[in-house]
């Protein structure tokens, strides 16, 4: 249904725009991101006593926002009213700022519709006085309640879905009170995981203390087997020094231990082969059997 078919009323707001909403669409970075901006509301349209959406002008471009109504669908184009439009959205919103369905549009290269998620649209303050300030906040009053009353709608709907499909209210309470109980075991099983975590730090350390104790103790091994040996040369060398003490004392003449041997005496050359260095013990004549 073109413009030109609608049996309503519309009035025009003028170039100043005085009174009317103001919008700004952002978000949009694809093939018509120059479209982007503040738009005006154009002019109101009524049908009967009732408000119709209105339609939306771009400030600086001929591009326009409009609700399509036989396609029920929110559409940007420079034709108002237009079926054949650069972007649009399957929402039915009020007002622009109200629109959640995400919006599609057609890439000029291939004719192919894309989604867009980033698309969004927030009402905005005019700069020319209080007014439209007044006006601009009223806008998000109505919005947010609009919000409001659209949560409350969807929370009575889950509620009836859900007891659809799990009873009544005393069956809510006992799945409520079960859910209690599981994250209360929960909340008891993250206790004991920490203190697991706890212990096992402790563990870790006490192993690298029983491993320091070890080789200490080996270290001290070692040191007494060391002291051990020294010990048992010493008691050799007691009992040599012992065993010489006795001879000594028994007038036996034995070779003084290692520690204690006397100096060898100057040996001076003899003059010839039979006489002899004093001090020095003739050669022992043959042992004869």
């Amino acid at each position: 249904m073109s413009a030109t078919e609608r049996k309503s009323e519309r009035k025009s707001l003028g170039s100043d725009n005085e009174g009317g909403e103001s919008y700004r669409l952002y978000g949009h970075e694809g093939p018509y991101k120059n479209c982007m901006g503040v738009f005006h509301e154009h002019f109101r349209e009524t049908q009967g006593n009732s408000l119709l959406r209105s339609v939306y002008r771009h400030e600086f471009l001929p591009v326009y926002l409009y609700f399509h109504i036989k396609d029920s669908t929110w559409a940007l184009s420079n034709v108002i009213g237009s079926s054949k439009c650069w972007m649009y959205t399957p929402d039915t919103a009020a007002k622009p700022h109200l629109i959640i369905s995400p919006w599609k549009y057609i890439d000029p290269a291939t004719k192919s519709w894309s989604t867009e998620t980033g698309l969004k649209c927030e009402p905005t303050i005019l700069e020319d006085g209080s007014q439209s300030r007044r006006e601009s906040l009223r806008v998000q009053m109505r919005a947010m309640q609009s919000v409001i009353v659209a949560m409350k709608k969807e929370n009575a709907l889950l509620k009836e879905k859900v007891r659809a499909k799990w009873g009544d209210d005393n069956e809510m309470d006992a799945l409520r009170k079960r859910r209690q109980v599981l994250k209360d075991e929960v909340s008891r099983l993250v206790m004991r995981i920490s203190e697991l975590k706890k212990t096992k730090k402790q563990c870790t350390n006490l192993k690298r203390r029983k491993e320091m104790l070890e080789a200490q103790s080996r270290q001290i091994l070692q040191d007494l087997t060391q002291k051990e040996k020294d010990i048992k040369t010493l008691g050799l060398l007691d009992q040599q020094h012992a065993t010489h003490n006795k001879a000594n004392g028994a007038g036996l003449d034995i070779d003084p231990p290692p520690a204690q041997l006397a100096p060898l005496p100057d040996v001076e050359e003899a003059d010839d082969d039979d006489d002899m260095p004093s001090g020095v013990a003739p050669p022992l004549a043959p042992y004869e059997v």
